[in-house]
């Protein structure tokens, strides 16, 4: 995301996306604490990640050129495999046991 950070905040740890697969991880006072120091965080990407979700159990954060990453920590991210190009997901809902990403053209997929 190359205009600014997202954020959500789970068990007081905060993880950011950020452009070029960046992101970060802080143990500020919530969602929307800016105050706290952020760590970066390598999440093995080279695409931006335009918005992450928490599951109950992870971590799932979408980005473009159908970019899938997953983490229990917030700290230690895996890639999921996407068998077909999603093109550019800018989204990501969850319901704790389904998984929704939006993409850039409006197009809805289902995930894991």
């Amino acid at each position: 995301m190359k205009t600014g950070r997202l954020a959500v905040c789970a068990a007081m740890l905060m993880t950011a996306c950020g452009g070029g697969g960046g992101g970060g991880t802080n143990t500020g006072g919530g969602s929307g604490d800016t105050s706290a120091p952020t760590t970066p965080r390598t999440s093995g990407t080279i695409y931006d990640l335009n918005e992450i979700t928490w599951t109950g159990s992870e971590f799932i954060a979408v980005g473009n050129s159908s970019t899938i990453l997953t983490s229990t920590d917030g700290v230690t991210w895996n890639p999921s495999p996407t068998p077909v190009s999603y093109g550019d997901l800018k989204g990501i809902a969850s319901s704790g046991s389904r998984h929704v990403a939006v993409g850039r053209d409006n197009r809805i997929v289902t995930l894991h």
